[in-house]
């Protein structure tokens, strides 16, 4: 995988530093997450490729605030409200796009997926002062699950997944790519290696600035994980893959931003 180059650094205007520790303080104290953790991921959030639709979906989500009930006699009510960390993220394209990030990492399980997000917040940082560490991530990435578990990802891995299968099963593969025939349906939906989300994640940044030196990128996963890759892809990008199987069986368009993903049989 490419280097990750790309940084970000807390350099603001005095104004506009007072509004974002006011958003971010008042965000921080209503889910019981670390403002610093809140303050460096939508910083770091300018370094991910994430597609349009994706920050569109997320900012829907963490923008609702309508209340469906009201309880008078305990004071409460239920339903959405403003001023919580995805609100105060969905507030900037940055935000946005971390949140896109967070949203494909539910599957991993928040220790996981805070184990991600630390490497990259980590790699990109110009300043290590700023970076949080990982029980500050999870208790963010817990914190935003309510919200963004209606992104629809979850969704995309699964019908990718149903794509897959019958493409892996097909008899006109040769005998050394076909699966057992006992293998479960879902083969294809598991989620990566926290290592492999980080480097794809990183290549994927690198792709989609404009000016860098990568210009295509071939991955070669297991079976196992390619739905979940596909589907990261798309979310990141916008337009999914090409998918060689076996024989070189090509799946997806030609005219996609230069990702391919070259299937190999599980080991």
């Amino acid at each position: 995988m490419a280097n990750f180059m790309a940084q970000w650094s807390v350099d603001r205007t005095s104004k506009d530093t007072i509004q974002l520790a006011t958003g971010i303080l008042e965000a921080a104290t209503t889910d019981g997450v670390q403002a610093l953790a809140l303050f460096a991921c939508e910083l770091f959030g300018t370094n991910v490729a994430m597609s349009a639709d994706a920050c569109h979906k997320v900012a829907l989500l963490c923008t609702r605030d309508h209340y469906s009930a009201v309880l008078n006699f305990i004071k409460a009510r239920i339903g959405y409200g403003k001023g919580d960390s995805s609100w105060q993220l969905a507030q900037s394209n940055a935000g946005q796009r971390f949140l896109g990030l967070v949203t494909c990492l539910h599957g991993l399980g928040p220790w996981n997926g805070s184990g991600v997000l630390h490497e990259l917040i980590h790699s990109t940082a110009s300043d290590k002062r700023f970076v949080p560490n990982r029980q500050n991530l999870k208790q963010l990435v817990q914190a935003l699950e309510s919200k963004l578990a209606l992104s629809g990802f979850a969704e995309d891995v699964v019908g990718w997944g149903l794509v897959f299968y019958p493409q892996y099963f097909s008899p006109v593969d040769d005998q050394d790519f076909r699966a057992r025939e006992t293998a479960a349906p879902d083969f294809s939906t598991k989620n990566p290696p926290a290592k492999t989300v980080v480097d794809l994640t990183k290549a994927l940044s690198q792709l989609a600035r404009v000016g860098e030196e990568i210009h295509r990128m071939e991955i070669t996963p297991s079976v196992d994980h390619a739905a979940w890759l596909v589907a990261f892809v798309k979310w990141s990008l916008g337009v999914p893959p090409i998918v060689i199987f076996g024989k070189n069986r090509t799946f997806g368009s030609e005219n996609n931003l230069g990702v391919t993903l070259h299937l190999v049989k599980n080991t």
